[in-house]
Parts: C-alpha cells; structure tokens; sequence
C-alpha cells in the first residue's frame, strides 16, 4: 500500500507539501495540485483515516447509537442523519444496540476510541448516558437522560 512518502516522490515534492493538497491547507500552486493528484491515481493511493484522525486528534465521523434500523421510525432518522452530515462533509459510524446495555456501553468506548467529533443517541439505559463524556457533544432523542 502506498505511503504519502510514495506519492511524494512520484510527483516530485515533499511529504509536506503531500498533507497540504490532502488537508487543502496552505497557499499550494494548481500545478503542483495536479502533480500530487495524478501521483495518488497512479499509485491508487488512499490517505489512512486512522492515521489523519490521530494527529489531528478529531475525525470526520458522528457516531450513532441506535436500538434498531429494522423500525421505520430509527431506518428514517438514520436516512436524515446521513443526508445531513454528508452535506456538511461528516461521515457517520452507526451502531446498533439493539438496546443492550452492555453494547451500548461497549459503542460508546469505541466510537471515542474513534475520536468522533459526537454522538447522536437513541438509549433508555441512563447508566449508558452516565458513561459519556462531558467533553463529547450529545444530542439524544426519544429517550430521557
């Protein structure tokens, strides 16, 4: 699997320059751009999620726990949900709980594990909303925290 190193040699730059074109940071000129972009196809280059999210200390992912996605009601919130934080450059980690404890608690640890920017959470169990983190916004419905 290709590294930013590789991309980097193949277009003739840095590595630095590399994670500017990826993170669009910096004033970088069209043509190296297009140098960088043409060296990722050729190499099918796909920039590591996980790494990213560790030095950025955030992701781009919203995590959702939810009892079900089989009850129309939960299968429309998920489509909502989805539409709503794509259009606004989010991806989202769905979890089914199937409203379980020991899942929810269990989804809660890895969505943070993930470094979700939050938690769109659908649970009756108030332990489970005792288990979250004050520092990890939250929005819950459906139910009483």
């Amino acid at each position: 699997m290709p590294t930013i190193k590789d991309v980097a040699a193949e277009a003739g730059v840095t590595s630095t320059t590399v994670s500017r074109v990826l993170n669009n940071r910096g004033y970088i000129s069209e043509e190296t751009r297009e140098k960088v972009y043409s060296a990722m196809e050729k190499l099918n280059y796909m920039p590591n999620e996980m790494a990213r999210n560790l030095s950025r200390q955030k992701s781009d992912y919203i995590g959702v726990i939810l009892p079900s996605v089989e009850h129309p009601y939960f299968s429309k919130v998920l489509h909502w949900l989805e539409h709503y934080v794509t259009k606004h450059n989010y991806k989202i980690m769905v979890c089914i709980s199937e409203n379980s404890r020991e899942k929810e608690l269990q989804y809660i640890d890895l969505l943070y594990s993930h470094r979700v920017l939050g938690i769109v959470v659908c649970s009756h169990i108030g332990e489970t909303m005792e288990h979250l983190d004050s520092n990890c916004p939250l929005i819950s419905f459906e139910r009483e925290i």
